[in-house]
């Protein structure tokens, strides 16, 4: 999978899972707002965007562990 497809896949369950969030829950990840509003918006976004930071992460992290068990640039 690349990283390309990691961070499609989370983007697309973070928009189609948001709806069924807790509100308590999306507050407690500070994001108080109106459905439907602008802020809502602004609050998806930047979900995604530490959904994408994550998957960065977690990606490179991914090779350089590949990499140590196949004996390259160790």
């Amino acid at each position: 999978m690349t990283k390309l497809q990691v961070v499609s896949s989370m983007y697309a369950y973070i928009m189609t899972s948001w709806d069924e969030l807790p509100d308590e829950n999306k507050r407690a990840l500070g994001f108080d707002f109106v459905v439907g509003s602008e802020g809502e918006e602004v609050a998806l976004n930047h979900l995604a965007r530490l959904f994408m930071d994550y998957a960065d992460l977690s990606f490179r992290r991914a090779l350089v562990a590949r990499r140590r068990r196949l004996g390259v640039d160790a």
